[in-house]
C-alpha cells in the first residue's frame, strides 16, 4: 500500500513539474518579449535576427519574408498571458502587414500573413483581420499554375536562375492560409489549389526515402518536373534540416485539413526520417549531411518549431496510439532541451533562442538568433500547454461554406453563366426562373406544425415539399441574381418552419424518406442563406439549427439505427441529408458517420449495395423511375463530399456510381443490359425476375451532375449518359424534392460553346495597344464602347485602362490603330446635378466586366449601372439608376475621338438634329479629323424624355449637346438603341427596324454571344488557360474589322461621298493594308473564306471611285495614311488562292492601275525614272515606299504570269528587284540615295523616322528594322549581303544590338524591341524567320518563344504595341500553330515553332487541319521534326493548299538544337 501510494505521488508530481514546465518557458518568453518591445517600442520594422554575439534584433521593413513572425510571437503571448499592452503591441505590428494583402511578390505572402493577422482573427474574431486574410489568400493564389499544379515560389527566379515553375519546400506552410480562407468563405477554389500543391510536392519533391529537395523546378508548359536541386541546403542530395521540418510540419497541417490518410502516412513517412537522423540531443545539424558534422553549425529553427510543433499535433491526429505516444515524447524531449541555458536566449539578448542557421551557403544568419525559431517555439509551447490541459490544438471550421450542393465557385460560374448568356446553362435558367418554386412572390402553404408522406398528416407532403423547395430554389435565385426579395423569402419559409415544425410523421412508414428529402432542401436552403446573406440574424440560423437537430435528425437517427426494411433510394437520400445537417451544423460526427454509411452500412442504399459491378441496380427491378431516384441521391452525397475536397466517394468501387448511371441509361435509351436477380441487403426485395420497363425512357434530371464529373472533370467516358444528356436538350425542375434539379445550370461547367470565356477583351488596352473593350459583333459597323479620353494619341480607341472616369458611352470605336478618329454620338446617364459642371463619371473598376459582344460597369458617381450590347449596325443601351435624383442622359453630338482638343471645337463641320417624338432623336452630321466623313442617326428610347437642357457651345462648335430628363423611380431601367448609316436616315431606320426591333436587351446579347461563338468554334486549341485566353482575344480581335458599313439593303457612301449599291450587300472598310496585308488577310482565307470575296469587291468599287485601289480607307474614305498599295497582295493572294467572287479582269486592272497611274504617296514616274525613290526628289519615306512599292510589282507580276500577261509580267518583275538598287554594299544596309546616285550621308542607321514628325528615310522605322523588307526574295536578299553564314551574322546583329530609340519625333509606333527588331511594328513581323532561309530555323524558333514570353501577355498592357485591326493577333494566331507567311503571297507557309500543343481548324467542306506540338514545354521549344500527313515535311515549308485540303500537321519537340 505504501508503494502504491508513493508511485501515485511520484506520478502527480511529474505531471505538475511537466505542466510547471510549460508555465515557466512561457513566463520566460514573456519575459524575453518584454525586453524586445522596450528596446524597439512601436518601431515600423520588426524584428529579423540577432547575430551571434549581439544583443539587438536586425530589423526589417514589412516587405521582408519574415515579417510575420514577430506579430504572430506576440499574439501567443497574448494567448498566455492577457496583458493589454501585449495585445495593443500585437495589432500595431500586425497592422504594418496590410499593404502585403494587396500584391502578392512570393509565396512568403502565406508566413507574413497567416502568422500575424491569422493569430490575430482567432484571438479577436474581428472581421477586419478576416478580410485582410480572404484578400491575402486570393493574391497568394495567384502563383497557383494550373499546369503544373503548384504555387510559384520566387517569380524573380523563373529569369535570375531559368527556373520556368519553381516551388520551394517550404511553400507548404503557406497552404494553411488557403485552407483556412477556403473554409472561411473564401471558396473552394483556394482548398483545390492547396491540395493540388500538397499533392504534386509529394509526388515531385521527395526521395524515395522520404526526404526531400529544397527547390523543385517545372516545366511551365507540360507541368512536369525538371529537376530537383537544393539552393539553402549543403548539395542537391543533401538533407537541409528546416526543409524536412517544413515537410513535416507541412504534410501535418494537410492531413488535418483533409483527413486523407493518404497525408497522414506521409507525414509519418518524412517524420520518422527526420527522427531517424537527429543526434542525440535531438536538435539537428543545419544539414543532416553536413561535411563538418559534429562541428556544423546546428538549427533550433527546425527542431524549435517547426518539428516539436508538429510532432504535438502530429500526436493528436494519430489513429496509432502506440506512434502518437513517441510523437508526443519526442517533442516534449525536444522542448525541454531547447528550454535549456544552451539553447535559450536567457540575459545574452532578448531572443527567445540562439543557435539557429539561416542560409548557410550565402553566409548569412549563421548560428543566430532568428525570428522564426521563437515563432515555433512559442507555438510549440503553446500546443503542449494545450494538449496537457486537453484542449483542442485547431479552432478551424471544419467545412468549407456554402458547401453542401453549391460552392462560391459554382455560384459564380451559374452568375457568369446567366450573365452573359451561355447556352444551354442560360436556357436551364430560364426554366428554374419560371418555377413557381423560385418565385420571390411564392405563396408559402404552411408552415404545419406536423408533415409526413403517409397516414393522418398526408395532406401536408405536397405544400411542404413545395414550401421546402421553395426556400432551397429561393435562397439560390438570392445568390444568382442579387435581388433581396427572394432571401426574404427563403428566410421567411425558415423562420416559419423553425417556428412552427414539431414532428416529423408520427410513426409513419415514411418517416425518414420525409426527413431526408425536405430536410436536405431546407439545410441547402439554410446553408446558402447563412453564409450569402449578410442580414441574416444569428437567432433565425439558431432556430433553424434547432429545428433540424429536433426535428429531422432525430428521425434519421432512428433510421440509421435499425434493420434494413426499405429499398436503397432511402438510404442514399438519408446520407445526403445528414452531409448536409453536419456541414449546416459544422457538426463533423454528423457528417462522417453519413459517409461511414455510403461505405460500409448494412443497408441497400450504401454505393456497393445499391449497384451491382456491372452496373445493375438494387431496384432495377422495381421500375426505372426509383432506380433514377437512387442514382440521383448518392450523386448528391457525393457531389456534397466533391465539394468538400473529397473526390474518393465520386472513386468508390471503381466508379461504381458511374457505371450505375451507365447500365441505367443504356437500358432506358432502348438497348438490352444483363439483368439477374438481386439479393438485397434487407431480403425483402428478392423476387424481381426481371429488369423493370415501369417508366422505362421517362429520365429524371439527375444526369448532368454526374457525366460533370466522370468526364468534364475526370475524363473518363460515359457515352450512355451522354446520349441521354442528347436527347433532355436541357435539365429541368425535379419531382416534387426529390431532388435539386436545373444540373445544366447547376452542374454543367463546360458548356459546348463558351469560348467567349477565353476572349478577354480588355487586352490590348492599355499602354499603345490601342483597343477598346466594348461591344460588337464581328465585322459590325457599331462598336459601342465607354470612353475614358478623346483628345490625345493614347486615347485613338477612346479608352486607357488606367484610367478611373469616363466621359460617357460612344458607338463608333477604331480597334488597335496610331490615329485616333470615330467616337459618334456620346451617351452618359447620370442622376441629380453634375459637379462643377463637368459631364465625367468615376466607376467602379471591379464591377467593369467585358466579353465579345457585351460590356456593363457601374458608374459611381452617376450611380448608374451600364449595360451595352451592339448587331451589325444598331447599338443597345441599358442603364439602371440608383438613385433617387432625377435620373438624366446627356446626349454629346459634338463629341469625337480626335488628336488634340483644339479639334474637338472644330472637327463636326455640320450638324442636323430633330426631335420628332419624345422617344426619338434623329439627326445628320458631318465630321473631319482623319479623313471626312458623314453619318445619320436614330437615338431610341424605351421611356419617354424632356430637354431638360442644351449645353452652351464652345468657340466652333457646330453640334449640341442636349441633357435629358426620364421620370424614373430608383432602380428603373432605361434603355436606348442607336443606329447609323453613312447612307441616310432611312437607312438607320432600316437598321433598327430589321436588327433590333423591340427592347430586350438579352436577345441581343445572345445573337451577339451567339456570332462570335459560331466563328471561335472554327478553331478548337488545346493548351492552358492562358494560351486559350492570348489565342481567343487574338482572334476576337482579328475578327472587329474590315467593319461592313452598308446599310441593310447594300448601299453605301463611297470614297467620292457618293451613294452606290454594293454587288455583294456588304461594303468593308477600316482597311488597315500596311499593316494587315502580311498576315491577318492571309488569315481570313483560312478562317472566315466566305468573307474575303466580298473584302476584294469592296476594294474593287474604292478603285472604280477613286481610280488607285485603298491605301488607307475609313468609312469608305481614302486616308492616304502609311505607304505602298497593300492592296495589291491582298487581292493577289485571293486570286491565287482560288478566290474567284469577283471580276477577275477588273481586278488585274486595278492593281496595275494602282501601280502605273500616279496618285498620293506612289509618284511612278520618279520611281521607274531611277529604279528607287531618291531622298532628294522624295524627302519622306523614301527607302520603305521604294521597298514596299517593289514587293507590290512583285505580287503585280505574279497576277501577270498567271493571266498569261508575259510583257506585264517582264516589266513588274524588273521593278520588283528594285530593292537591290537601295542595299549599301558598304554598310550592308537599305540606304537612302539621291538623284545623283550617291547615298545618304550622314547615315545613322539607329535613327527612326516618322514622316509627320520627323521626315527621314524610313517610315515608322530605321535602316535596322527595314533592311530585311524584302519579303518576295529572300534568297535575293541573302546573296546581296553575301551569302546565308554573313546573312545570318546580320540577323544576329539586328537582335542582339542595343534596344534603343533615336529620335527627336514620334517614336512611340516603334516597341516591342529585341536589340533593333521591332515587334510592336509591323515591318518586322516576318523578320524572325528569316533564319530558316539561312539554315538556322533553331533561332526562329528561339525567337518565337521570346517574342511570345516578352510581348503577348492576357492583362490589359499585355500587347507590345498597337494591334493594328488585328495585325498583331494574326501574328500570333499563326505562330502559335507554328508556321507563318514570310511572303504574304507565296501560297507557302515557313515553319517556326508551335506555341501551343494543339490547333484544330473547322475548314470548308468539312475538312479539318489540325496541328499537334508532342512534347511542347518550356525547355522543350525547338523543333525535331515535322511531320504532314505522316509524311516528312522538307525546307520547313507548307503549303496553303495542302492546309485547305485538311490533314495533320506533327511537330515533334526537343530541348536540343
Amino acid at each position: 500500500m505504501i508503494k502504491k501510494r508513493i508511485l501515485s505521488l511520484w506520478i502527480s508530481l511529474c505531471v505538475i513539474c511537466i505542466a510547471g514546465a510549460q508555465e515557466k518557458e512561457l513566463a520566460y518568453c514573456n519575459r524575453q518579449i518584454h525586453k524586445t518591445l522596450k528596446a524597439i517600442g512601436t518601431s515600423s520594422k520588426l524584428p529579423r535576427a540577432i547575430e551571434a554575439g549581439k544583443s539587438s534584433w536586425d530589423m526589417v521593413s514589412p516587405h521582408d519574408w519574415t515579417s510575420g513572425f514577430f506579430p504572430g510571437v506576440l499574439w501567443y503571448d497574448y494567448e498566455y498571458s492577457h496583458e493589454p499592452e501585449i495585445k495593443e503591441k500585437a495589432v500595431h505590428f500586425t497592422k504594418l502587414l496590410e499593404s502585403l494583402s494587396s500584391k502578392v511578390t512570393s509565396h512568403d505572402m502565406g508566413f507574413q500573413m497567416f502568422c500575424s493577422y491569422g493569430h490575430a482573427y482567432r484571438l479577436t474574431k474581428e472581421n477586419y483581420y478576416k478580410d485582410v486574410l480572404l484578400k491575402s489568400a486570393d493574391e497568394l493564389a495567384k502563383l497557383y499554375n494550373p499546369r503544373v499544379g503548384t504555387l510559384l515560389s520566387w517569380p524573380w527566379k523563373v529569369k535570375e536562375s531559368n527556373w520556368p515553375h519553381n516551388t520551394i519546400i517550404d511553400n507548404m506552410m503557406n497552404l494553411e492560409l488557403l485552407f483556412w480562407a477556403a473554409k472561411h468563405g473564401g471558396g473552394k477554389r483556394l482548398y483545390d489549389i492547396a491540395l493540388s500543391h500538397a499533392r504534386v510536392t509529394k509526388a515531385n519533391h521527395f526521395r524515395t526515402d522520404g526526404s526531400c529537395y529544397h527547390v523543385a523546378v517545372y516545366d511551365t508548359i507540360t507541368g512536369k518536373l525538371i529537376k530537383g536541386i537544393t539552393h539553402q541546403g549543403y548539395n542537391d542530395a543533401s538533407m537541409w534540416a528546416r526543409g524536412q521540418a517544413w515537410a513535416v510540419y507541412g504534410y501535418t497541417m494537410v492531413y488535418r485539413e483533409t483527413r486523407d490518410k493518404e497525408y497522414l502516412r506521409f507525414a509519418e513517412k518524412v517524420a520518422d526520417l527526420y527522427i531517424r537522423r537527429l543526434p542525440a540531443d535531438l536538435i539537428p545539424y543545419w544539414d543532416f549531411d553536413a561535411p563538418d558534422i559534429p562541428t556544423a553549425p546546428r538549427d533550433a529553427s527546425a527542431a524549435a518549431g517547426v518539428v516539436a510543433s508538429a510532432l504535438l499535433e502530429l500526436s493528436t491526429l494519430e489513429d496509432d496510439k502506440e506512434r502518437a505516444d513517441k510523437y508526443y515524447k519526442l517533442a516534449e524531449k525536444m522542448l525541454r532541451n531547447l528550454s535549456t541555458k544552451k539553447y535559450q536566449s536567457r540575459d545574452k539578448n532578448p531572443a527567445l533562442l540562439l543557435h539557429s542557421t539561416g542560409h548557410y551557403p550565402a553566409d548569412d544568419e549563421i548560428d543566430a538568433s532568428i525570428i522564426y525559431a521563437d515563432y515555433y517555439y512559442i507555438e510549440a509551447l503553446m500546443r503542449w500547454k494545450k494538449i496537457r490541459a486537453g484542449q483542442s490544438l485547431s479552432e478551424a471550421n471544419k467545412f468549407m461554406h456554402p458547401g453542401i450542393l453549391h460552392t462560391k465557385e459554382s455560384l459564380e460560374r451559374m452568375k457568369y453563366y446567366i450573365d452573359h448568356r451561355i447556352e444551354p446553362a442560360y436556357s436551364s435558367y430560364r426554366l428554374l426562373e419560371a418555377d413557381s418554386c423560385a418565385l420571390s412572390t411564392y405563396q408559402m402553404q404552411g408552415p404545419f406544425e406536423v408533415i409526413a408522406r403517409l397516414g393522418v398528416n398526408k395532406h401536408t407532403k405536397r405544400p411542404s415539399e413545395d414550401d421546402h423547395k421553395a426556400a432551397y430554389l429561393n435562397a439560390l435565385m438570392w445568390t444568382l441574381t442579387g435581388d433581396e426579395a427572394h432571401a426574404r423569402k427563403s428566410i421567411e419559409i425558415l423562420n416559419a418552419y423553425s417556428a412552427m415544425l414539431k414532428l416529423i410523421g408520427p410513426n409513419d412508414n415514411d418517416d425518414p424518406l420525409c426527413a431526408s428529402l425536405q430536410g436536405s432542401m431546407l439545410a441547402n436552403a439554410a446553408e446558402l442563406i447563412k453564409h450569402t446573406y449578410s442580414k441574416v440574424t444569428p437567432a433565425e440560423i439558431a432556430g433553424w439549427e434547432k429545428m433540424l437537430r429536433t426535428v429531422f435528425i432525430p428521425v434519421l437517427d432512428t433510421f440509421f439505427k435499425a434493420k434494413p426494411y426499405t429499398n436503397g433510394n432511402w438510404g442514399a437520400a438519408a446520407t445526403k441529408a445528414y452531409m448536409a445537417f453536419g456541414i449546416f451544423l459544422e457538426d463533423e460526427a454528423l457528417y462522417n458517420q453519413a459517409v461511414h454509411f455510403y461505405y460500409n452500412g448494412h443497408d441497400n442504399g450504401t454505393i456497393k449495395n445499391y449497384i451491382g459491378e456491372n452496373g445493375q441496380c438494387q431496384e432495377s427491378g422495381r421500375d426505372q423511375d426509383h432506380v433514377m431516384f437512387g442514382l440521383g441521391n448518392l450523386a448528391e452525397a457525393c457531389e456534397t463530399a466533391y465539394n468538400q475536397g473529397d473526390e474518393k466517394m465520386y472513386a468508390a468501387f471503381d466508379n461504381r456510381l458511374l457505371t450505375g448511371y451507365e447500365y441505367t441509361a443504356k437500358y432506358n435509351l432502348g438497348e438490352s443490359v444483363p439483368f439477374t436477380t438481386w439479393t438485397d441487403i434487407s431480403g425483402r426485395y428478392c423476387n424481381w425476375q426481371t429488369i423493370s420497363d415501369k417508366l422505362r425512357g421517362v429520365f429524371r434530371p439527375i444526369y448532368e451532375i454526374v457525366y460533370n464529373h466522370y468526364v468534364t472533370r475526370k475524363g473518363l467516358d460515359m457515352p450512355y449518359t451522354r446520349r441521354v444528356l442528347s436527347k433532355m436538350s436541357v435539365e429541368g425542375a425535379s419531382k416534387w424534392c426529390d431532388g435539386p434539379g436545373y444540373g445544366t445550370l447547376f452542374f454543367r461547367t463546360d458548356m459546348d460553346d463558351d469560348y467567349i470565356r477565353y476572349a478577354d477583351p480588355f487586352v490590348g488596352t492599355s499602354d499603345n495597344g490601342h483597343t477598346f473593350p466594348g461591344a460588337c459583333v464581328p465585322f459590325g459597323f457599331i462598336q459601342a464602347s465607354p470612353e475614358t479620353g478623346n483628345d490625345e494619341w493614347k486615347y485613338c480607341s477612346g479608352y486607357n485602362f488606367a484610367d478611373d472616369s469616363f466621359i460617357g458611352f460612344a458607338q463608333t470605336h477604331l480597334s488597335g490603330t496610331g490615329c485616333p478618329d470615330l467616337g459618334d454620338v456620346l451617351l452618359l446617364p447620370f442622376s441629380g446635378e453634375v459637379k462643377d459642371g463637368v459631364y465625367r463619371s468615376k466607376f467602379d473598376k471591379n464591377s467593369e466586366k467585358a466579353s465579345p459582344g457585351y460590356y456593363s460597369v457601374r458608374l459611381t458617381d452617376a450611380a448608374v449601372d451600364v449595360e451595352l450590347t451592339s448587331t451589325q449596325r444598331t447599338s443597345f443601351h441599358r442603364y439602371v439608376y440608383h438613385s433617387a435624383t432625377p435620373a438624366r442622359l446627356l446626349v454629346d453630338l459634338q463629341n469625337g475621338i480626335v488628336w488634340d482638343k483644339e479639334r474637338l471645337k472644330t472637327h463636326v463641320l455640320s450638324a442636323e438634329v430633330d426631335m420628332p417624338d419624345n422617344h426619338t432623336i434623329t439627326g445628320h452630321q458631318v465630321v473631319e479629323n482623319w479623313v471626312k466623313r458623314q453619318y445619320y442617326y436614330v437615338i431610341s428610347f424605351d421611356k419617354p424624355y424632356v430637354v431638360r437642357e442644351v449645353l452652351s457651345s464652345a468657340g466652333g462648335e457646330k453640334a449640341k449637346r442636349l441633357i435629358l430628363d426620364f421620370d424614373l423611380a430608383e432602380g428603373d431601367t432605361l434603355q436606348v438603341k442607336i443606329a447609323l448609316s453613312s447612307v441616310c436616315l432611312e437607312g438607320a431606320k432600316a437598321a433598327l427596324a430589321k436588327e433590333n426591333p423591340g427592347w430586350d436587351f438579352d436577345k441581343i446579347r445572345m445573337e451577339a454571344c451567339r456570332q462570335w461563338n459560331n466563328l471561335f468554334d472554327r478553331v478548337k486549341v488545346t493548351g492552358s488557360d492562358e494560351q486559350k485566353k492570348n489565342f481567343y482575344t487574338s482572334l476576337y480581335h482579328l475578327f472587329i474589322q474590315p467593319n461592313d458599313m452598308a446599310d441593310t439593303d447594300g448601299r453605301y457612301r463611297g470614297a467620292d461621298d457618293k451613294v452606290y449599291t454594293s454587288k455583294t450587300g456588304s461594303y468593308y472598310s477600316t482597311l488597315s493594308l500596311w499593316d494587315t496585308y502580311r498576315a491577318t488577310h492571309p488569315l481570313y482565307t483560312i478562317l472566315s473564306p466566305e468573307r474575303v470575296d466580298g473584302m476584294i469587291q469592296s476594294m474593287l468599287e474604292h478603285y472604280r471611285t477613286m481610280g488607285y485601289l485603298p491605301i488607307w480607307a475609313l468609312w469608305g474614305k481614302e486616308a492616304h495614311c502609311m505607304i505602298g498599295n497593300h492592296a495589291i497582295p491582298v487581292i493577289v493572294d485571293a486570286y491565287l488562292k482560288g478566290f474567284r467572287g469577283f471580276d477577275v479582269e477588273e481586278a488585274y486592272a486595278a492593281i496595275r492601275g494602282s501601280s502605273t497611274v500616279s496618285h498620293q504617296h506612289s509618284d511612278w514616274e520618279v520611281y521607274d525614272r531611277y529604279g528607287y525613290y531618291p531622298f532628294d526628289i522624295i524627302p519622306k519615306e523614301s527607302v520603305s515606299r521604294t521597298l514596299e512599292s517593289t514587293y507590290d510589282d512583285y505580287c503585280v507580276a505574279r497576277m501577270a504570269k498567271s493571266l498569261g500577261k508575259e510583257k506585264d509580267y517582264a516589266y513588274f518583275s524588273r521593278r520588283a528587284s528594285y530593292y537591290k538598287n537601295l542595299l549599301d554594299p558598304s554598310t550592308t544596309m537599305m540606304r537612302g540615295k539621291d538623284s545623283k546616285g550617291k547615298w545618304r550621308t550622314p547615315f545613322n542607321t539607329f535613327l527612326l523616322s516618322h514622316a509627320a514628325t520627323s521626315g527621314g528615310d524610313y517610315t515608322e522605322g530605321n535602316a535596322w528594322q527595314y533592311t530585311w523588307h524584302v519579303q518576295h526574295d529572300v534568297e535575293g536578299l541573302i546573296d546581296l549581303l553575301g551569302g546565308k553564314e554573313k546573312f545570318a551574322n546580320k540577323l544576329d546583329s539586328l537582335f542582339f544590338l542595343e534596344s534603343s530609340a533615336e529620335n527627336t519625333g514620334f517614336t512611340q509606333d516603334v516597341t516591342g524591341l529585341i536589340g533593333q527588331y521591332a515587334h510592336g511594328n509591323e515591318p518586322s513581323h516576318h523578320v524572325a524567320y528569316l533564319y530558316n532561309y539561312a539554315g538556322q530555323p533553331y533561332k526562329t524558333q528561339q525567337l518565337i518563344r521570346e517574342i511570345f514570353d516578352r510581348f503577348y501577355l492576357p492583362k490589359p498592357d499585355g500587347l507590345c504595341g498597337n494591334d493594328d485591326c488585328g495585325q498583331m493577333s494574326a501574328w500570333y494566331i499563326f505562330s502559335a500553330m507554328g508556321f507563318y507567311p514570310v511572303n504574304p503571297i507565296g501560297g507557302e507557309y515557313i515553319l517556326g515553332a508551335p506555341q501551343v500543343e494543339e490547333v484544330t481548324i473547322s475548314l470548308p467542306n468539312d475538312k479539318t487541319f489540325t496541328m499537334q506540338a508532342k512534347g511542347l514545354s518550356n525547355e522543350n521549344k525547338y523543333v525535331k521534326s515535322v511531320t504532314w500527313n505522316g509524311e516528312p515535311v522538307e525546307n520547313f515549308r507548307i503549303h496553303h493548299s495542302e492546309i485547305m485540303k485538311g490533314g495533320e500537321l506533327v511537330f515533334v519537340m526537343t530541348d536540343k538544337y
